[in-house]
């Protein structure tokens, strides 16, 4: 297949501003931007005097937004219908797309993209990340975009989105039926385990040598392993393949590092406490983070 065309941002799209002298009598929907390209939000509804912004600018539907201070997170995004006539301050431009040129539907999926976001970043990092350069629009518009012709981008567009409501409906009905096990489970439970059964039931720290959650978490490429709650699912652990930070290696106490036929427990993340599962070892050194238990 012929390579799509690469064109720069600044041929496909025109920046606008649409001023207003804030007016202390008058309401402004003020915008912000989500992370990782979620786009727009309705922030707030200030009045012009809880604003200390002399002007602000007007957005309309199908403009293409960023945040000039987090642009380097992914903070790009749409104009939807229901937030036509929001205001954004000078740190969010906005530009219109040149007819028949690009559909901002196709260039939100495009930033979305890690390579796009590490392009990004790369232009807008500062010696530390609390003196990082905005991104300016010299830098996006300067942004070179491989493009097909219009159609397909709007086909692609309607292929990617058919895609995310086939994934959120198979959410819905994943999340129904871990609710439904749930509950069948809550029932089993409380019959191999009645509450009167359990009044006199020792506790763990009598049962075992060993009781702790993990505490060293930041990853790098040391041969220590990391065990999180993705590799506990219930009755199974999965083999990791993350690793410790080699400087966070020296503090894993000796006692913490798992051996063949522990017991991990799920102890604090939502989605999967409660999970338990016996570790195998594999010959490799690992431990685990803070949201899971060893005993």
């Amino acid at each position: 297949m012929k390579p799509w065309p690469k064109v720069r941002l600044g041929d496909v799209l025109t920046p606008t501003e649409r001023v207003e002298i804030v007016d202390a009598s008058k309401e402004y929907r003020l915008l912000g931007i989500r992370l990782d390209g979620q786009g727009p939000f309705l922030r707030e509804t200030v009045l012009g005097t809880q604003t200390s912004a002399t002007k602000l600018f007007r957005v309309a539907e199908g403009d293409f937004i960023y945040s000039r201070l987090f642009a380097c997170r992914g903070a790009f995004g749409v104009v939807t219908e229901e937030l036509d006539g929001c205001y954004v301050s000078g740190e969010f431009p906005a530009f219109v797309p040149v007819p028949g040129k690009v559909d901002v539907g196709f260039l939100k999926y495009w930033f979305r993209l890690p390579s796009v976001v590490a392009t990004v970043d790369a232009d807008c990092s500062g010696s530390t990340p609390l003196t990082r350069n905005r991104f300016k629009e010299n830098f996006f518009l300067a942004l070179e975009i491989p493009l097909p012709p219009l159609a397909e981008q709007r086909r692609m567009v309607a292929r990617i989105e058919e895609l995310a409501t086939q994934s959120h409906e198979a959410r819905t009905l994943r999340h129904q039926a871990a609710e439904e096990a749930e509950r069948l489970m809550a029932g089993a439970e409380r019959k191999l385990w009645p509450d009167e059964g359990l009044q006199h039931a020792p506790h763990l720290a009598r049962l075992t040598t060993f009781l702790a959650r993990g505490k060293q978490s930041e990853q790098g490429e040391s041969e220590h392993f990391l065990i999180k709650t993705q590799h506990v699912q219930q009755n199974r652990y999965l083999p990791t393949l993350l690793r410790l930070a080699p400087h966070v290696v020296p503090k894993v106490k000796r006692e913490a590092i798992v051996r063949e036929g522990d017991i991990l427990i799920a102890c604090s993340a939502a989605g999967c406490l409660g999970r338990v599962a016996r570790y195998r070892s594999d010959g490799r050194t690992a431990s685990t983070d803070t949201h899971i238990a060893v005993l």
